[in-house]
């Protein structure tokens, strides 16, 4: 279906005018407000996001247009936020924060709830950048007067994250479901408790730094030590085939060693 432009409110909304009805209409998509202009077609079909439609007459979106101002004085104080707390240094991350906040407070005045699977699991992994994102939903709340939620939080984590870590958040966002999953294993598996977990965890997440910068692991003890550990092994690959599926890296044999003695360790703390 076939929308004209009537204007664009900010990047990500704009009013149009369904071309068949001839009725007005909001819609909501990411980038979709970027450099339109009165009369431009824009269309629904084929097209790789998702668009919210909402009736004109049951929004008030004259406050958009006055949000960009707002929105990009609280991204600033964020960015610098993150560079005292965070020490990140990187020019990306004003841009990036700024378009997805934008489109965050957008959404949820428009009563669009915002999902995310992963909150917990950011707020433990990157526990410095979700303490940052909770002062900069604060700033959010007190200033645009929108409450962006623990959902939010988490994205914004994930930004933060990306920006002084990896540079991609997409490997940050790899990174928190690979926690996830792996929790879920070992809580299925019924192995060690959440405190144990959260170490063993970190240890993993310890040494898929270090085969990604490069650095090869050299495993100490001799190879007829870990043929004993044939449960921990077993469970090992499982972790490594989620470690393929969800980072898309593969470890050598002395990182597998080295995470199937950790393994082992956290078994033996389910032995009374």
């Amino acid at each position: 279906m076939d929308y004209r432009v009537v204007t664009a409110m900010n990047n990500n909304v704009v009013l149009a005018c369904d071309e068949k009805t001839n009725e007005q209409i909001v819609l909501m998509s990411k980038g979709i407000g970027f450099g339109r202009r009165p009369g431009d077609i824009v269309s629904d079909d084929g097209a790789n996001r998702q668009i919210f439609k909402l009736w004109a007459g049951e929004k008030d979106i004259g406050p958009l247009q006055a949000d960009r101002v707002a929105v990009e004085e609280v991204v600033r104080d964020v960015v610098e936020l993150a560079k005292a707390q965070l020490d990140v240094e990187n020019p990306k991350l004003y841009d990036a924060l700024l378009d997805h906040i934008q489109f965050a407070v957008d959404r949820l005045r428009f009563g669009l709830p915002i999902e995310n699977p992963f909150i917990h699991e950011t707020a433990v992994l990157y526990t410095r950048e979700y303490e940052v994102a909770t002062t900069a939903a604060q700033m959010i709340q007190s200033r645009l007067h929108v409450n962006v939620g623990e959902a939010e939080i988490g994205f914004i984590a994930l930004h933060l994250h990306s920006a002084g870590k990896t540079g991609q958040i997409d490997r940050s966002m790899r990174s928190v479901q690979l926690y996830k999953e792996v929790m879920e294993l070992l809580e299925r598996e019924q192995i060690g408790n959440t405190n144990s977990r959260r170490v063993f965890l970190q240890a993993l997440f310890d040494i898929l730094d270090t085969v990604r910068h490069g650095i090869h692991l050299q495993f100490p003890f001799p190879a007829v030590v870990m043929q004993r550990l044939y449960a921990a092994k077993a469970q090992t690959d499982e972790i490594c085939r989620c470690i393929e599926k969800s980072c898309k890296l593969s470890l050598d044999e002395d990182a597998i060693d080295f995470l199937i003695l950790d393994l082992e360790r956290l078994r033996q703390t389910n032995t009374p």
